[in-house]
């Protein structure tokens, strides 16, 4: 009997898909807030469970289900209310022991924004980025204090969905906030050229 495979985030089922390979389709599930990511893996003929969920915690999935949950590329967007709502979340559905993987932006992000903006022109892939994090030295002093830095942007092109947009989160906020009487921090890795983003291993007690 396996134990379920959360893929929260799933977009267009990058990751998803390489889990059909080795477990049965029944045990494999993908959730997305954005409706079109859903459609497009409905549309691809997945054939596991999809669900389109809320922006904000509780989801329609029963406790105690899942051995895993990751969230690739997702926590480097939400909000420091958003991601705290959705840890405690993970911890309502994971089985006892089931693990929760979360990606973020690493520290040098802000430091790799503040680069952009020196130059003339900022590079196309930074624009939508480029403005945020202006004043480069008082968020690395924030980081470095263990606070959690997020700009918002929007989802979609909504300003109203201020839970959505760049995140840097430091492992000094993970052990203070995540990690303890629900959760084991088993690992922080930080970012490099292999991986761009840190890397959070939780399990849940």
């Amino acid at each position: 009997m396996q134990d379920g495979v959360l893929d929260f985030g799933c977009g267009w089922g990058r990751i998803l898909r390489f889990w059909l390979k080795d477990f049965e389709a029944d045990h494999v599930w993908g959730v997305d807030v954005q409706k079109e990511a859903v459609d497009i893996c409905e549309g691809l003929a997945f054939p596991c469970n999809l669900k389109q969920i809320p922006s904000g915690p509780p989801v329609d999935l029963p406790a105690d289900k899942f051995g895993l949950i990751y969230a690739f590329s997702v926590f480097s967007h939400l909000s420091p209310e958003a991601a705290d709502a959705w840890v405690a979340e993970f911890h309502r559905i994971l089985k006892p022991g089931g693990t929760a993987m979360l990606s973020t932006r690493p520290r040098s992000f802000i430091e790799m924004v503040g680069n952009a903006r020196k130059m003339n022109p900022a590079p196309e892939w930074t624009k939508r980025i480029v403005h945020h994090f202006q004043d480069e030295n008082k968020w690395l002093s924030r980081y470095n204090a263990g606070e959690f830095c997020f700009e918002p942007v929007g989802l979609g092109g909504d300003p109203s969905k201020s839970f959505y947009g760049e995140a840097v989160i430091p492992k000094d906020y993970v052990v203070k906030h995540w990690a303890g009487s629900k959760f084991r921090l088993c690992a922080f890795l930080a970012g490099d050229r292999l991986v761009e983003q840190n890397i959070i291993i939780l399990q849940k007690k």
